[in-house]
């Protein structure tokens, strides 16, 4: 049994490959996880050879190391965890299949079969457990940059759009203070600037506070989306929002970030683009989540924003993938950007 099942491991390679194929499983597309899938399959089918040598089920020790390393790449890649199950699933077809072909009517089949069994199922479940809990942990490190990133834009915020205003204001009246007794009208001008930039600070303040608050939960996308236009919009620039579909088709946690997605789309346009006009588009089907952010604007260099970290590129991309979607830039020096979002809902449903 044990050198049938290693002579035939060529064969039982190739139908699970087939296999894969046949369901288009997103690893076997994949051309990272492609050798790593097989080579986990290939040490699976060695310790189902080395239990039913043995008499035992039994492990080869160095596991954990593959599939550790599996789960990491698989999380890296956005690839869904049920992609993963499917394939274990096939992989214990055809080794079962391989071994059911040689014990049929074979004396002891049922004390053989029942060893395959075990080793087969032991083996599968340990490495995908092993490989779950390697996913797991990268997509916590992600996130926490996503959180890190934001933490610093917060930061970028309040020391670019508050700071700054209440160090003109700073300034301004230190120079009143100068002209006080010289030049009376030239000190209330400068007073008169120190206030407009102290309200200009103030507005900024507000700003950030309401993203903050959006940062708790978005229950409604739309309403969240109109608050947002409402805070930040220059009264020069024109803003056109339109969703469509029903809400409820995606989970919460989808929609707060679409709504965090958009919102940096947004900023951006409005901070880097001088645009005199911005779309917002956001369509939600059964089946999928579509946005875009458009903008007639001056545009950006998309390898210049890349090793910058001032327009949250990163984290809005970070945000698109632990979803399972993802994001697209357009932009064109001189001709605005367009911001795609593309994200499957029914693998939120039941978040």
């Amino acid at each position: 049994m044990a050198d049938h099942l290693d002579a035939e491991r060529p064969a039982i390679l190739a139908a699970y490959q087939a296999e894969l194929e046949g369901v288009h499983s997103p690893l076997i597309d994949d051309h990272a996880s492609r050798p790593q899938l097989l080579a986990h399959a290939a040490v699976t089918i060695s310790d189902v050879v080395r239990s039913v040598r043995l008499g035992r089920a039994t492990l080869d020790e160095g596991y954990k190391l593959l599939a550790r390393d599996i789960g990491k790449r698989r999380a890296e890649s956005r690839l869904n965890p049920r992609a993963s199950l499917q394939a274990a699933t096939h992989l214990v077809d055809v080794v079962m299949n391989a071994a059911l072909n040689y014990l049929a009517d074979r004396e002891g089949a049922q004390e053989l079969l029942r060893l395959v069994v075990r080793a087969l199922t032991e083996s599968v479940i340990m490495r995908v457990n092993e490989a779950s809990l390697a996913y797991s942990s990268q997509l916590l490190h992600d996130i926490n940059a996503a959180h890190v990133e934001e933490r610093r834009r917060i930061a970028r915020d309040l020391h670019d759009r508050v700071g700054s205003g209440l160090g003109v204001a700073h300034h301004q009246l230190e120079l009143a203070t100068f002209y006080h007794a010289t030049d009376p009208g030239n000190a209330m001008e400068r007073v008169t600037l120190a206030h407009d930039a102290i309200q200009d600070a103030m507005l900024s303040m507000r700003s950030i506070a309401s993203d903050l608050r959006m940062d708790e939960q978005v229950h409604n996308l739309e309403k969240a989306l109109n608050t947002l236009l409402e805070t930040i919009a220059p009264t020069n620039v024109i803003m056109r929002l339109r969703v469509n579909g029903d809400e409820a088709w995606a989970s919460g946690h989808v929609l707060e970030e679409t709504y965090l997605i958009i919102r940096e789309a947004v900023r951006n346009a409005l901070a880097h683009g001088t645009p005199s006009m911005v779309l917002i588009n956001v369509d939600i089907a059964p089946s999928r989540l579509h946005a875009t952010v458009e903008d007639d604007g001056g545009g950006f260099d998309l390898a210049e924003a890349r090793r910058s970290a001032g327009m949250g590129l990163t984290s809005m991309r970070e945000r698109a993938e632990l979803m399972g979607g993802r994001l697209m830039l357009t932009p064109v020096v001189n001709r605005g950007t367009y911001v795609e979002l593309v994200v499957p809902l029914s693998e939120h449903r039941d978040e």
